[in-house]
């Protein structure tokens, strides 16, 4: 398939020497001759991926192009020992790109397919490229081989992204450097070209990072690195990390590699202003009312091309726009925390608050079984205070006082009573009720959680495979670009690309956004920040989690009796642990404890033993002033008062004490206990219907979750084979595409297809383990 596009590739280059290209060569000459007069010289190298004769009449075509697209910065020299060529093969377009590198010649123009590819990936290029392929999608200007040029509109992108900038300063290859002293003219220049009023200052770089910064004037509020070549990694790294502490915004033309060391923007393809200011200027607010949108034709460009770093953006105090940020990759060494599903679920114990009312829930349970039987503890009680009675009652009892004061202290003991015997069954059936219910919460919540991890994983894979789809159709649009240039269709193709890829880019920003909302789901179901940031490790059947030992379970149920018979097992496990079952259980036991109330209520009394002791005071007798001697006139008996005490209250007993077992029976209340046990007879008889139907539906649900697994299981192997299959389709497809022999929609649904099935395959397995955790929901301690 590579074969025959670089052959499509060969042929579309052949084509397009007719038309624009022929009618404006003999302009190029003459505008060559005149500008080449003071230009530095600069040797410039071709790579083919074959050595087909055309690629001869290429060279001659885009000489001319090339001459003009360089001046008049510099003057173009070819040689015909610069030109390298492959041998049709992968790896021969490999070696002859890397001869090229290692060539004399500053810049390498790459026509080839697998070159181009292969160069465009290459980190640490010591050399100017351009690949042909990589920027057909653009169409070609009369300043598109030059990389000073280009340059400007990535340094108006820099401007734009981080505004309010006053002096900038450019790093640029010292040999470049060199061969101009005019540079500060050239850049003003083509600043005012693009609407830029900046003031900027051309900085040589070299390899000695410390002589590069102690060139940077220190009022300078940005930097911006073009294509620095001569500098080597470690040293970009440096100059880099130093501007970082300095709060100094970096950007930088050498894309990813130099955003990895530490730049703050970078940009690895051309034109990004535009793509850039479409970005920012649509009008969004107009849309949602209803206003009329312009059509405007759009320069489709690689999406890929803006790199962000989070970490010296962090560093600097820079903020980014939120539409710009989901239009970049974002690149970090600050990588989120890993967890595993066994850490979830440890911190779901701990974290979540639905889990924590219900533990509360419990302890209350306990309690109230505590306080229950302490109604069987002795009552100590203390009676203190003041009592009278009429004298005609006083006389009739042979002249008690009429008015005296008492003190009681007292024990009770509850003997039996049908209600406080009630009472501790139903709090004992309570408690279990409640320690039910907190582990049914404990399992919805987990298995909500497990849910969410799965969800997470898979939309994770999701994210991964549209991604790679919408490369996948942007190197199609290339292609299509390069077939159009070349003749063999029209527009149509390049649209009906260009549609696959908007709708992908909608997608994809949907499930970003679904993505990100799983996140603060599971952050709320742990009671964590909402906004912290988290990864989740794959999940294998390995996890703890599962509590599984060894997975193929299934080879050993080969025949449906071992399969029933299994099912059988499973059944009766969750029927037994499941926590529906233990509610009802217990509540079905609290409703007999109510029933047995009632009727014991017929023949066992309410009893209690009771002791208690008194003590009086103030006793005040009709005739004690008599034998004080208190009333007037009369001198009193002083024999009798010696006798009785001069008349004090010690000649009575104050104390007293009582001990008394006491039992009361009420064996007919109005009818009220035939009526309630006959409601709790009908209530007992709903409870136990309602186990029955919980039975049947854990049984039903176990063996759908069953039979889904084991389709799940089986289904794995074939989502792969399906994966494999469709691949090589799409690229048979393609290779037919390329050659004519096959239309645009067969391309495009064989990619879809291509794209559905490596998903399914991605995740086929978490399919399976979503079943898992299902089964294990109310089977947590059976061993498979």
């Amino acid at each position: 398939m590579k074969k025959i596009f670089s052959i499509i590739l060969a042929a579309m280059l052949m084509i397009s020497v007719t038309s624009p290209i022929t009618n404006a060569i003999e302009e190029v000459k003459l505008q060559t001759q005149k500008q080449a007069v003071n230009a530095p010289k600069i040797e410039i190298a071709f790579v083919f991926d074959s050595k087909a004769e055309k690629t001869d009449e290429i060279v001659k075509t885009y000489k001319p192009i090339i001459e003009k697209s360089l001046l008049p910065d510099y003057k173009a020299v070819f040689s015909n020992d610069l030109i390298f060529k492959g041998d049709w093969t992968e790896k021969g377009a490999i070696a002859a790109a890397d001869k090229a590198l290692q060539s004399r010649a500053r810049m390498i123009v790459c026509f080839g397919y697998w070159s181009g590819e292969y160069l465009t990936n290459k980190k640490n290029k010591t050399k100017n490229v351009i690949t042909v392929d990589q920027y057909a999608i653009r169409g070609f200007s009369d300043k598109f081989f030059n990389p000073v040029q280009q340059s400007v509109n990535d340094f108006v992108v820099f401007q734009r992204l981080v505004p309010n900038l006053n002096k900038t300063a450019v790093l640029m290859n010292e040999r470049v450097y060199r061969t101009k002293n005019n540079w500060q003219e050239i850049a003003n220049k083509g600043l005012k070209e693009k609407g830029v009023n900046m003031n900027v200052v051309i900085v040589p770089a070299t390899d000695n990072a410390a002589d590069t910064l102690a060139r940077i004037p220190d009022d300078v509020d940005s930097v911006y690195a073009t294509q620095i070549y001569n500098l080597s990694a470690e040293t970009r790294r440096e100059i880099y990390e130093n501007l970082a502490q300095r709060k100094i915004p970096t950007f930088s033309s050498m894309g990813k590699d130099d955003v990895e060391l530490g730049a703050l923007y970078g940009s690895s393809a051309k034109d990004l202003d535009q793509r850039l200011a479409e970005m920012v200027s649509f009008n969004i607010k107009n849309v949602l009312k209803g206003g009329s949108v312009k059509s405007t034709p759009v320069k489709f460009v690689d999406g890929n091309v803006l790199y962000f770093n989070k970490d010296t953006a962090d560093a600097i105090g820079y903020v980014t726009h939120t539409r710009v940020l989901k239009s970049v990759e974002v690149i970090t060494t600050k990588q989120p925390e890993l967890h595993d599903l066994a850490w979830m679920f440890d911190t779901l114990e701990k974290r979540n608050l639905d889990i924590k009312r219900k533990k509360y829930l419990v302890s209350a349970a306990r309690r109230s079984v505590a306080s229950a039987y302490m109604h069987y503890l002795p009552t100590v009680r203390f009676d203190i205070g003041y009592q009278t009675y009429n004298k005609g009652y006083s006389y009739s009892y042979n002249d008690v006082p009429y008015r005296a004061g008492a003190a009681t202290f007292g024990i009770d003991q509850m003997l039996y009573a049908p209600d406080l015997v009630t009472n501790i069954i139903v709090k004992h059936k309570k408690l279990k009720f409640d320690k039910a219910e907190k582990v049914l919460v404990e399992q919805n919540v987990g298995l909500e959680i497990g849910q969410l991890y799965i969800d997470f994983l898979m939309m994770k894979n999701q994210i991964a495979v549209e991604k790679e789809y919408i490369d996948e159709v942007r190197k199609n649009i290339s292609i299509a670009k390069t077939r159009q240039l070349a003749g063999k269709c029209g527009p149509e193709e390049v649209l009906r690309w260009t549609g696959e890829i908007s709708k992908a880019e909608e997608d994809l920003l949907i499930m970003t956004a679904a993505f990100e909302n799983l996140k603060v789901s599971m952050n709320k179901l742990l009671y964590e920040d909402q906004t912290t940031d988290f990864d989740l490790a794959p999940l294998k059947v390995t996890d703890p989690a599962f509590y599984l030992r060894d997975i193929n379970i299934i080879d050993y149920l080969r025949t449906p009796e071992k399969m029933e018979k299994f099912n059988q097992m499973l059944a009766e496990e969750a029927i037994y642990l499941a926590p529906e079952t233990t509610k009802l259980k217990a509540a079905i036991a609290m409703k007999r404890a109510e029933l047995a109330n009632y009727a014991q209520k017929f023949v066992l009394p309410n009893a209690k033993l009771t002791w208690e002791k008194s003590h009086q005071f103030g006793r005040a007798l009709p005739y004690y002033d008599y034998l004080a001697g208190n009333i007037p006139g009369v001198a009193g008996m002083s024999q009798l008062r010696t006798m009785m005490g001069d008349g004090g209250s010690d000649v009575f007993d104050r104390d007293s004490q009582r001990f008394m077992i006491a039992a009361q029976w009420k064996p007919i209340e109005g009818g009220t206990k035939f009526a309630e046990i006959a409601r709790c007879k009908a209530e007992l008889n709903e409870l136990n219907t309602y186990l029955e139907e919980v039975n049947t539906e854990i049984e039903e649900k176990l063996r759908g979750i069953v039979n889904r697994a084991v389709a799940r299981y089986l289904c794995i192997e074939r989502a792969y084979k399906t994966k494999f299959a469709q691949e090589e389709n799409y690229k048979l497809v393609q290779q037919r595409y390329l050659e004519g022999k096959a239309d645009i929609s067969q391309v495009a649904d064989a990619l879809q297809l291509a794209d559905q099935a490596k998903l399914n395959a991605a995740n086929t397995q978490y399919e399976f383990f979503k079943e898992l955790i299902w089964l294990q929901r109310g089977l947590a301690s059976v061993n498979w």
